[in-house]
């Protein structure tokens, strides 16, 4: 069985951001478990585990889907927690434009894969970046002291979007990008599959790593 998820890839100048944005908060969070830089992406869709014949119908939707979009360009600002500051799991820095966009395009990445039984999600989609996981449930989180927590991370292009393997190893999680599909504003163009094409990258916690 193959670990999938679709997501879209963040550039390297913005990963750095949030590597530095990390190094700030550990002094003042010292019980999450961040996330690494190369691992941070914007998932779109969480897939589960699927067999290895059901791929090509997951490219052919994903293509399909890129095809039909335009490329936008999303602007990360601020960072906030799942499911709330009186229990926070999960810290994330925030989408702030594009994110209607993103919105969109989740959601025509959901409808196609509900088509090959994937099921929905019942929560509404939140567009954001996770970079930590609170290591056990938190009592609470106020203020963080010397941190802004509205200040513009930086920008990422929406013009790609990927199938990844999320392969669990004792070590944590590697990432493998199975297929790329550009987003082609409706030219029809479209891509595949990658053949040995491995993301780097490591994750360390198997609940809702590829998120």
């Amino acid at each position: 069985m193959i670990r999938a998820f679709v997501a879209v890839r963040l550039p390297e100048a913005l990963r750095r951001r949030l590597a530095e944005l990390q190094k700030n908060l550990k002094s003042v969070l010292p019980d999450v478990r961040w996330v690494p830089p190369e691992n941070i992406h914007l998932t779109l869709k969480f897939l589960g585990n699927t067999g290895p014949e059901a791929l090509p119908s997951f490219e052919e939707a994903l293509s399909a889907v890129a095809a039909s979009r335009v490329p936008f360009e999303a602007a990360v600002e601020g960072i906030g927690v799942f499911p709330e500051r009186r229990r926070p799991r999960v810290i994330w820095a925030g989408i702030t434009a594009g994110q209607e966009e993103i919105r969109s395009l989740a959601g025509a990445v959901e409808q196609e894969t509900a088509r090959l039984g994937i099921a929905r999600e019942n929560r509404r989609f939140h567009p954001h970046l996770t970079i930590g996981r609170f290591r056990k449930p938190a009592g609470g989180i106020g203020e963080i002291p010397g941190i802004d927590l509205q200040e513009p991370l930086g920008s990422f292009p929406v013009d790609v979007i990927g199938l990844f393997q999320s392969d669990l190893r004792p070590d944590g999680a590697r990432y493998r990008l199975l297929g790329r599909y550009p987003l082609a504003g409706g030219s029809g163009r479209r891509a595949g599959r990658l053949s040995n094409h491995n993301s780097s990258g490591r994750s360390r916690r198997r609940d809702d790593q590829d998120r």
